[in-house]
């Protein structure tokens, strides 16, 4: 298995301490995983399958196939969209209303223009 996390780590261009960052822990935790000299828990196992994109299996080396799991049929979520989120949850209420609000704007106009470029493109 910990061969794997450090395939898997590197093939999405990753330090350690990157990884750790995105689901929560520290890189030395994530160095020792690698090693195979800590265990990890079954949520920590969950969030690197979902984060992967791959089954736990896959991560266990119980299997060659990437994919099979529930977790698979997840879209991918990116570093950038994580920290979006996470900085979305600190946000009080108001907050929230405008980010959204924000957001809808910007929805709008990128449709818009999908819109407008689609009529080009037939005309």
């Amino acid at each position: 298995m910990n061969n794997r996390l450090a395939q898997l780590r590197d093939e999405k261009g990753l330090s350690q301490t990157q990884l750790g960052k995105i689901v929560n822990a520290a890189q030395n935790t994530v160095s020792q995983w690698e090693l195979g000299t800590r265990g990890i828990s079954s949520e920590m196992l969950i969030r690197l399958a979902d984060f992967y994109t791959v089954s736990i299996d896959y991560l266990l080396g119980r299997t060659e196939n990437r994919t099979g799991t529930q977790a698979n049929t997840r879209p991918h979520v990116t570093s950038d969209e994580i920290e979006l989120i996470k900085k979305y949850r600190s946000l009080d209420e108001d907050g929230k209303r405008r980010v959204l609000r924000n957001l809808d704007g910007e929805y709008e106009d990128a449709q818009g223009k999908s819109g407008e470029s689609l009529q080009k493109t037939i005309a």
